[in-house]
């Protein structure tokens, strides 16, 4: 009897927390040109000449939500790999107290250097996933690949593999945005932006932590925008 009244116990306190909670979806959409961004089987254009995008792969984490320049909730162990390639994927459900209410949410894209020098570990993290420089110890932070016709590379090839965790080559960005309403989020990911100003021509290929790679890290976060879905 005393063990059936354990059970019972434990299953309404579950049942009570989840009462508690409420689910707020924040989904990542990239775009090229203000339309959907389909690898390997859509042709774009770039600079005139046509370009196909056959990867792109990056980390969201440390995810907080903000009142009043307060933080009211950061989500534990909050590492999320998004893959364009496994479109379902592009998603985050946090689940949150009730009472939480919040006017901006904060997150990084990229990995921190804390669980950097941590090694390699599983879920999101794990090396299967195709995100760590096992060379390097650490984790790429951003990742775009695809063809460009005038690309001078073997098959017209480019890519772009953003990480690094130290010093100056530290890449992993902070972004925030603010919140008119607390309705599920689509964050915007306009690919396009990225290759603003670049010259694939001459700039196709980038592959290790340096200075250069903050840089574009740089340009990688100020290409997310925020709206609310179905807006």
């Amino acid at each position: 009897m005393k063990y059936c009244s354990l059970i019972i116990a434990v299953f309404l306190s579950v049942v009570c927390a989840s009462a508690q909670e409420r689910v707020l979806e924040l989904e990542f959409k990239a775009l090229y040109d203000n339309q959907p961004l389909l690898l390997k089987s859509e042709v774009h254009h770039f600079q005139e000449k046509k370009i196909v995008f056959t990867r792109l792969k990056y980390y969201i984490t440390n995810v907080e939500l903000w009142l009043d320049n307060q933080p009211v909730w950061k989500e534990k162990n909050s590492h999320h790999l998004m893959d364009q390639e496994q479109v379902e994927a592009a998603k985050i459900s946090l689940k949150i107290p009730q009472t939480i209410h919040y006017d901006k949410i904060k997150y990084e894209l990229g990995i921190d250097s804390f669980t950097n020098v941590s090694g390699a570990m599983g879920g999101d993290l794990d090396p299967t996933k195709g995100m760590y420089w096992a060379w390097n110890s650490g984790y790429i932070n951003f990742k775009l690949e695809g063809t460009y016709e005038d690309c001078p590379t073997r098959k017209n090839k480019f890519q772009f593999h953003i990480g690094g965790y130290a010093g100056k080559v530290a890449s992993a960005q902070k972004i925030e945005h603010q919140i008119k309403g607390e309705e599920p989020i689509v964050v915007d990911v306009h690919v396009d932006q990225f290759l603003k100003e670049l010259n694939l021509v001459e700039e196709h290929s980038l592959m290790s932590p340096s200075t250069k790679a903050v840089a574009f890290a740089e340009k990688a976060a100020s290409i997310f925008s925020i709206r609310i879905k179905d807006e």
